[in-house]
């Protein structure tokens, strides 16, 4: 069963639960990359919902202010914005009736994948379990890597009213401030990973610059529960644009499997 939801009168998702419910059940929270939206790349995060269900596990996925269905311009957001955002949808899970908020995790996807070790690292949200999907790990060289080397040196010099349009070949451009990049200087990814002691899955390819993340993230994590997954030619988004795109199904079962075990 699929429900829109609106929190706080600007963050919108889908809450998806099993067709039925019995007494208290584990959640998922989704977290989508930079740029897309609460589906994720080939409506991933549907799919994945979908078979959380169908495993006795509800989720709820949300659109980042300035992304997706939110009517927060993309210009007025920092990654601040955005991990309030993931504390903002975790207390609006942990606090529906039929949700064991002991048994709450996380899956994020690329930035997405950042949040989620910033919302792990914190006692705000105990999550239980955290999958990260080829994560970001070290914000302002993945986004030379992501946008370019020149668009995040000049917004890391302009001015404060100055704003920074984004041009990808797979979306309509994005525009942003220079504090949306200021803003991910403050952020170190991996020192916050040895917080969180839960259960812990890293996934990329082979193909993509996350790997090396992925890796470090695996190494660092202070968990008796962990488990790292590298996937052999695989890029950024796991090969989409095959015809079939078994591989994002396959990562959707795999990921699947693992929350079924841990929450």
């Amino acid at each position: 069963m699929e429900s829109e939801i609106i929190i706080k009168e600007k963050i919108h998702g889908l809450l998806v639960t099993p067709e039925e419910v019995k007494g208290k059940i584990p959640a998922v929270l989704l977290f989508h990359g930079f740029g897309t939206d609460k589906n994720e790349v080939g409506n991933i995060f549907e799919t994945f919902a979908n078979q959380l269900a169908a495993s006795g596990i509800a989720s709820l996925r949300i659109d980042f202010s300035g992304f997706g269905q939110s009517s927060i311009e993309s210009s007025q957001v920092t990654l601040d914005n955005m991990i309030d955002d993931a504390n903002d949808a975790y207390d609006y899970l942990a606090h529906l009736d039929f949700i064991d908020k002991e048994r709450i995790g996380a899956c994020g996807f690329s930035l997405g994948a950042g949040i989620t070790v910033m919302l792990a690292s914190t006692n705000k949200a105990p999550l239980k379990s955290i999958i990260l999907l080829a994560p970001a790990g070290n914000l302002i060289e993945d986004f030379k890597t992501h946008i370019g080397e020149s668009v995040v040196n000049d917004a890391l010099q302009a001015g404060p009213e100055e704003l920074i349009e984004i041009k990808f070949d797979w979306r309509d451009k994005l525009v942003m401030s220079p504090a949306f990049f200021k803003n991910l200087r403050d952020h170190d990814l991996k020192s916050k990973i040895s917080q969180f002691k839960g259960a812990f899955f890293a996934v990329a390819g082979t193909d993509d610059f996350t790997c090396a993340h992925a890796m470090d993230y695996h190494d660092k994590v202070n968990s008796a529960d962990k488990k790292l997954w590298l996937i052999a030619k695989a890029n950024h988004v796991f090969n989409f644009g095959d015809d079939s795109w078994e591989l994002g199904q396959y990562v959707v079962e795999k990921c699947t499997e693992q929350f079924t075990r841990t929450l």
